[in-house]
């Protein structure tokens, strides 16, 4: 989004809109692409866990919200795991 100002200045007036009491900015520093099974599991664990324990603090009140956002990680967990980003 940065090499695109245009683009950045239309996603941050989006976020703006939508009003947030809170707003999260995530830099992904994994290495998900390992050829080796060893290394991405690693790699998915203690990004994942990280992302888990932070919806968990955070979320207490927000049940039903939590469940979906955990349920499109476990998506992202097989994809990188199992499916090896097919």
């Amino acid at each position: 989004m940065v090499s695109r100002p245009g683009c950045l200045e239309n996603l941050m007036r989006v976020i703006r809109n939508l009003n947030p009491s809170m707003m999260v900015v995530v830099e992904v520093e994994a290495n998900h692409n390992s050829p080796s099974f060893v290394n991405r599991f690693i790699e998915a664990l203690f990004y994942f866990s990280v992302l888990y324990d932070n919806l968990q603090s955070c979320m207490k009140q927000y049940e039903e919200e939590r469940m979906r956002i955990e349920g499109f990680l476990g998506g992202q967990i097989r994809n990188i795991v199992a499916e090896e980003g097919a």
